[in-house]
């Protein structure tokens, strides 16, 4: 489509809707990235590391209770050990308040993961194999059975919270590192989006520049052929070719400037034939008022009067030399204001001369008749 088929406000209005279709997609774009690194931040911060909170509560529960079963098997006081079952019973009860919700984020359909749920089973499977032993451990040493608690702290429990510890520790260094790929995704993404954002404003800024350009010169070129036309024209020159094409403003501007200069030719080959007629003698030629509009109407009348004027001055004039030619002294010129009261003087000159003329060749005849 050519933008001279459009009108100016078409123009600009195209113009400012591709730039904002360009802050659009910017904005866009931008929204989209800003989204990528909510959600890693999200994932990071409100589940991962959610996570890797509550399995930290389970080494804590766990190491510590590991700690507190040696008390209950070594330690000889039986307030200390009594304080020793309460916090391994304190610290159990803690450990179970992390379960649930570790469960709940695990099994989350939104963010499934195999390692995760494998390393949690194993996690409970120690778990179930652990907390026996335990119970173990403090019947034994409650019935006095020291040595035999003792043997099975030793031989069995201690093991078991290795493997369970070294479970849970593999639970908090996969969080770890599934929050260290999303922190790169998330710095990859950051570091991304600044480039893309400055490349996107860079063609942002050369595409608004280019269609800013083509938008002027599809008006500041016509607007100047139309002031070159229009100085042509005021200069005298009405023989210019205007390009008229297209429907915008300066389109129409140019189009009715044809029509003037149109006007304008045809008014001055009227003037043209009139001085052509008159100078092949028919001074009876006149414009044609009524082919004429306005303006140039009232000036073809002015030329007709002016005309009508001149004509009828030497009419008069043609008149009175012929009755001065017959002999008939009698005519008066008119007496002509201005510079053709030249052409009464003259005329007046002529008729005087030719009256003194006659005066004296009626002295001669009068002489010669009286025989002088």
């Amino acid at each position: 489509m050519k933008l001279r088929h459009l009108s100016i406000g078409q123009r600009l209005a195209v113009g400012f809707s591709l730039i904002i279709a360009l802050l659009v997609v910017l904005t866009a774009t931008g929204v989209q990235r800003v989204r990528l690194i909510d959600a890693e931040l999200t994932t990071i911060n409100q589940i991962n590391s959610v996570k890797q909170r509550y399995a930290i509560n389970f080494r804590g529960s766990v190491h510590d209770r590991a700690i507190e079963l040696r008390d209950v098997v070594l330690l000889d006081s039986p307030e200390t050990v009594a304080k020793a079952e309460q916090q391994i019973d304190t610290l159990a009860a803690a450990y179970a308040r992390s379960a649930g919700p570790l469960d709940t984020l695990v099994e989350d359909p939104a963010s499934p993961d195999a390692t995760e749920r494998s390393i949690l089973a194993d996690i409970k499977a120690i778990e179930a194999r652990t907390l026996p032993l335990i119970e173990q451990v403090r019947a034994l040493r409650a019935s006095g059975q020291r040595e035999a608690a003792r043997t099975v702290l030793i031989e069995q429990a201690k093991p078991a919270f290795v493997d369970w510890l070294a479970a849970i520790n593999r639970f908090i260094d996969l969080e770890e590192a599934k929050n260290k790929r999303e922190t790169a995704i998330a710095m990859e993404a950051a570091r991304g989006f600044a480039w893309l954002m400055v490349a996107l404003c860079g063609i942002a800024i050369v595409l608004g520049t280019a269609i800013a350009w083509i938008i002027t010169r599809t008006i500041t070129q016509p607007l100047t052929h139309a002031t070159q036309v229009a100085q042509a024209i005021a200069a005298g020159d009405v023989d210019n070719t205007i390009d008229a094409t297209g429907r915008d403003e300066v389109a129409a501007l140019l189009t009715s400037m044809q029509t003037m200069q149109a006007a304008l030719q045809v008014f001055v080959r009227a003037q043209d034939e009139t001085r052509e007629a008159h100078d092949a003698g028919r001074i009876d030629h006149r414009m044609d008022e009524a082919a004429f509009p306005g303006a140039y109407g009232r000036m073809a009348g002015g030329i007709n009067a002016l005309l009508a004027s001149h004509i009828g001055t030497q009419m008069h004039l043609i008149e009175v030399v012929r009755q001065y030619a017959r002999g008939d002294l009698s005519a008066q010129i008119e007496r002509y204001p201005g510079k053709k009261a030249e052409i009464t003087a003259a005329v007046d000159a002529v008729k005087a001369g030719m009256q003194s003329i006659n005066a004296e060749i009626k002295a001669l005849v009068d002489a010669g008749v009286a025989g002088d």
